[in-house]
């Protein structure tokens, strides 16, 4: 290599780089630089010059399509998979908006040339070319679309039956101007009605007035579109499970839109939107419900249920806990008093109530508590007949045996269990789970094995997690999945693991649990306070286990006044076995007063 290019390259780490490599400016540097102005600009027609640009780029073809996936490219895959659906989805809404119908069709006509396997595009060109009144191009591009499905070896039969249904559901607003519309991947899902006939995208370009809108949107939706819906339908768990998505999507437009410095409007979004659906659930009389009631109420229950991953994620844990509270009755005599997908809708909702009750007693320092949550929450998914549900619950059971019980004592004795209930999670997320499943499923084995010291079973597994994760294609997750894991998540377990196999004395991994972290950072992308306070106590474990003592004395502390923020007594009990640990290692730690008052702060804290 030095022959050939000279001092072109630098050595490091077991592997060579471009030196001065970030001054090389990519295609894909370009793209994310103009999606990223296009998010700051200051008015439509400024947009829609960076969203024009970073299409050019785009169009030039799929970005290293035929590389293998390597740990490195994976993450920048999912930038740039983010920015596409953006552009397709403002691009198309800043033409709608100026009247440029016209260089609208032929913006997603040019993108479906470059990216012909894209339900996103397929979906936007139908809908447009029939709500212009081009209902036989619609079903052209659609025919066209699946013959090119059915001609692949690898068939998908839920593309065809998603765009079946997107002509379907705009044939049905033609006749009855009420209208469902699926939007697979990371865009904007939508049951609309003719009290709200839009497919929300963002009116408003103030932050505050966007949260009032998109408020007002996810009400009307649930209290008034959605129940006529589920009291007609012979497929109850399937609508269930579809609110739940939808509502998913709809909420999540909060972090997509206004991704930074507005923390606050968001909780106070969640906090309105989840009292309101609360109060019109009217669960006075659960014990003498009807079938036809349950249906009526199963919309609110399904998205106050969802409502509740997200408010988890913002830190909100009293909220919560309230909303959780108040379904759980309600489900429970659900369950008992039904049968058929009425009982499995209650079980399929309830299994995910026990997932969050446990998760906020574990953040309560509650740990063994935990784990009843979690063994209920695996009776309830079987119930539900959901096989990606059960493994779920079965990763969360594991999950709670392997590193909520105390090191000392007790852990030991449950990690052949937890291991079993892991190996159980991965063979149902390989029949019929996807990419998003089965990668989760075994980056939390690879941990698990490396607490039990098996080094190359652990790599291996967390290896085939990268690849699964960055590989796959983007898939509509249900919110128990889509709020517990993604490229935080997956960076985190990866840290545990390196984590786990230095504490078996393979130090070297020390190092790997800083460099994994760094380059999860260089995917700035946002990550729930829970899981970024997690990964910040691991990579303060690694730098003072490496000797820095200044530098991990001052992270022992900002991660303390994290997790006082964050009211987690688990978050604290971290911060106090690292502290514990560090002063073992190294007595000098005792003439730090710093690290003397954080200690004492720290006595208080027990284990419940």
């Amino acid at each position: 290599m030095k022959k050939l290019f000279g001092e072109c390259f630098e050595h490091g780490w077991g592997k060579y780089k471009l030196r001065g490599q970030d001054e090389v400016w990519l295609d894909s540097d370009a793209f994310c630089f103009c999606v990223n102005c296009s998010q700051q600009a200051k008015s439509d027609e400024e947009r829609v010059r960076f969203l024009e640009e970073a299409v050019g780029y785009a169009l030039r073809g799929p970005f290293l399509k035929h590389q293998e996936v390597w740990s490195w490219l994976g993450p920048v895959r999912v930038c740039i998979a983010d920015g596409w659906v953006y552009c397709v989805k403002e691009l198309s809404r800043c033409y709608e908006r100026a009247g440029k119908l016209k260089e609208k069709e032929d913006f997603l006509r040019a993108a479906r040339v470059s990216y012909p396997d894209q339900m996103l595009l397929q979906e936007y060109l139908i809908r447009h070319l029939w709500e212009h009144g081009r209902a036989a191009e619609a079903i052209d591009v659609h025919t066209q679309f699946v013959q090119s499905l059915q001609a692949n070896a690898e068939y998908d039969i839920h593309k065809k039956d998603m765009l079946d249904r997107l002509l379907a559901s705009l044939e049905e607003k033609k006749q009855s101007r009420e209208e469902v519309v699926i939007l697979e991947g990371r865009s904007s899902f939508s049951f609309l009605g003719a009290a709200s006939s839009f497919s929300y995208v963002g009116h408003s370009e103030n932050p505050h007035d966007f949260f009032l809108e998109l408020e007002s949107h996810v009400n009307t939706l649930m209290l008034f579109h959605m129940p006529p819906l589920f009291i007609g339908s012979s497929d109850v768990l399937s609508l269930v499970k579809e609110t739940q998505i939808i509502l998913h999507r709809e909420m999540s437009m909060v972090y997509q839109d206004f991704p930074e410095n507005m923390s606050e409007p968001r909780r106070q979004f969640f906090k309105k939107v989840g009292k309101l659906l609360a109060a019109s659930m009217m669960l006075a009389n659960i014990y003498d419900v009807s079938d036809r009631q349950y249906r009526e109420r199963l919309p609110l229950v399904s998205g106050l249920v969802a409502s509740c991953w997200h408010t988890l994620n913002e830190g909100n844990f009293a909220q919560t806990h309230e909303t959780a509270r108040q379904v759980l009755p309600f489900l429970q005599n659900m369950v008992c008093s039904t049968s058929g997908t009425l009982q499995q809708s209650g079980a399929f909702l309830l299994a995910q109530v026990c997932l969050l009750q446990g998760l906020l007693v574990y953040h309560q320092g509650r740990l063994q508590e935990r784990v009843g949550y979690c063994h209920n929450a695996v009776e309830y998914a079987k119930l539900s007949g959901d096989t990606r549900l059960e493994a779920a619950c079965y990763i969360h059971l594991a999950n709670a045996l392997c590193f909520g019980i105390p090191v000392s004592p007790g852990r030991e004795a449950f990690l052949p269990k937890a291991l079993a209930l892991f190996q159980r999670a991965v063979e149902l997320s390989q029949n019929g789970g996807t990419h998003f499943l089965r990668a989760k499923s075994l980056a939390e084995y690879g941990s698990a094995l490396a607490a039990a010291g098996n080094e190359y079973e652990a790599n291996r597994h967390r290896d085939q997690a990268f690849e699964i994760y960055f590989g796959g294609e983007i898939s509509q997750e249900p919110p128990y999945l889509a709020s517990d894991f993604g490229p935080g998540p997956l960076t985190l377990q990866t840290m545990i693991t390196w984590d786990q196999l230095a504490e078996h004395g393979k130090k070297s991994y020390y190092k790997q649990v800083e460099e994994s972290y760094d380059e999860f950072l260089r995917l700035r992308v946002q990550v729930p306070e829970r899981f970024a306070l997690e990964m910040h106590n691991y990579l303060t474990d690694a730098v003072l286990a490496r000797g820095e003592l200044d530098r991990g004395v001052y992270m022992l502390t900002q991660g303390y006044h994290g997790a006082q923020h964050l009211k987690s007594t688990k978050r604290l009990l971290e911060v106090q076995r690292i502290h514990t640990r560090a002063q073992e290692q190294f007595p000098l730690l005792k003439q730090k007063t710093d690290f003397v008052t954080l200690g004492q702060e720290l006595a208080l804290v027990q284990v419940k």
